[in-house]
């Protein structure tokens, strides 16, 4: 399977490092490739990092079974694959839907980061 296929886009990537998620990933973005981390020379690594490449393992640890908001609704996380298609959503809340599910799990993500469900001091891999 290709890596790509398992990872977040770099563009997600670059969201949520801007959403304030500081963490060490098993892969990187270097010049926009996905690269094994253990493998970068880390003794020339430029001002902006190198974005992590989030894996749908590590995704998954950061997104939380049940959220609540100020309103009496509360979200459950839902997810499904279908037809090569894989469908995340909190209940009442959120919706999405990707062929990549790294990328499909990326999206809650950055959503409950803007919207203040989760604060990225608190995901540790």
């Amino acid at each position: 399977m290709n890596i790509r296929d398992q990872i977040c886009s770099l563009e997600q990537s670059k969201a949520l490092v801007s959403l304030g998620v500081n963490v060490n990933s098993l892969f990187v973005y270097i010049d926009g490739t996905p690269v094994f981390s253990p493998d970068v020379d880390y003794s020339e690594i430029p001002e902006e990092g190198f974005p992590p490449a989030l894996t749908v393992a590590e995704l998954g640890i950061f997104l939380p079974e049940r959220i609540c908001n100020d309103t009496k609704y509360d979200g459950f996380l839902e997810i499904a694959k279908r037809d090569h298609v894989y469908y995340i959503a909190y209940t009442n809340l959120f919706y999405t839907q990707n062929q990549n599910e790294a990328q499909a799990r990326a999206e809650p993500l950055i959503w409950l980061l803007k919207d203040n469900y989760v604060k990225a001091d608190d995901l540790k891999l």
